[in-house]
């Protein structure tokens, strides 16, 4: 990993507000994007089934995540290093689905939102 992002990266760990899922601004406007935010989901976490208007890629840094899309039976997880986009308006849900946090720096391609769904 290149110095600079490892930096950005640690330092970035030890700014994080106090609400969960925890997330960090690093760029952007996240009203209007695009934008990038650092995301820590606890030990356990899981988010209920929501979409994004935008857009958004993800790497992950550490521990496991999976996703849950609602128009299909399957299931992906990912793991430090891995690589995934998510289509703006598609209904999914992610959890943390290893031990420890996990950890993802993630990319908007316009403005962060947070829609549940219905």
């Amino acid at each position: 990993m290149n110095r600079q992002l490892q930096l950005m990266i640690t330092c970035s760990l030890h700014l994080w507000p106090k609400a969960v899922p925890l997330r960090q601004h690093l760029w952007g406007d996240p009203s209007t994007g695009p934008a990038a935010v650092m995301v820590r989901f606890p030990e356990g976490f899981e988010e209920p089934l929501h979409s994004h208007s935008s857009t958004y890629h993800a790497v992950m840094i550490k521990g496991q995540i999976k996703i849950n899309r609602q128009d299909s039976d399957t299931s992906s997880a990912y793991g430090p290093g891995s690589y995934m986009t998510q289509q703006g308006g598609e209904v999914h849900a992610e959890c943390n689905a290893g031990q420890g946090e996990m950890v993802a720096l993630v990319y908007f391609e316009g403005p962060i939102d947070f829609s549940l769904a219905e």
